[in-house]
């Protein structure tokens, strides 16, 4: 969220996060939690690899929605995303995700 408030390229650091939330899902992983997440400026780097990643090798369909925690935690941190924004957001996690 703080990498957002600082941005000079919002998009880049959306997508981002989009392709790292597909990423984890399609490895796999189920996190329960994307507080750990943090950015360079133009990335997201996951700072912490311990449980919060959740249970490996869970079945296709079962992320337990982790990008709409994602998108709820910068909501919390009052990170407001514009519709356009979302749509990247969604766009780059929706254009990794395996079916």
């Amino acid at each position: 969220s703080q990498a957002l408030t600082r941005a000079h390229n919002r998009a880049a650091i959306l997508r981002a996060v989009g392709s790292t939330a597909a990423k984890l899902v399609n490895a796999g992983f189920a996190p329960l939690s994307s507080h750990d997440w943090r950015s360079r400026g133009d990335d997201v780097v996951i700072v912490d690899f311990g449980q919060d990643l959740g249970p490996a090798s869970i079945g296709r369909g079962t992320e337990a929605g982790l990008l709409s925690e994602v998108l709820d935690n910068l909501a919390q941190d009052g990170v407001s995303l514009s519709a356009d924004e979302v749509r990247v957001v969604g766009g780059a996690y929706e254009g990794l995700l395996r079916d």
